[in-house]
């Protein structure tokens, strides 16, 4: 049997296969690999916009 995981959103038990809430569609708070918390928090969010501008940056010094 799987595990039940409560969504953040709606408070209902949802399997832990799940990635997203089967009754609000919210994601679930469980980590799927290494870099998952790039897409789960604005953290994350943040940290990867500025990796994209720095990589962005040298291709257009080195041009």
């Amino acid at each position: 049997m799987s595990k039940l995981v409560k969504c953040p959103h709606c408070s209902s038990l949802t399997a832990e296969e799940n990635l997203r809430c089967i009754y609000c569609g919210e994601l679930l708070d469980i980590s799927v690999g290494p870099l998952s918390f790039l897409s789960n928090t604005w953290g994350g969010l943040l940290i990867a916009a500025i990796a994209l501008a720095i990589v962005v940056s040298f291709l257009v010094w080195l041009l």
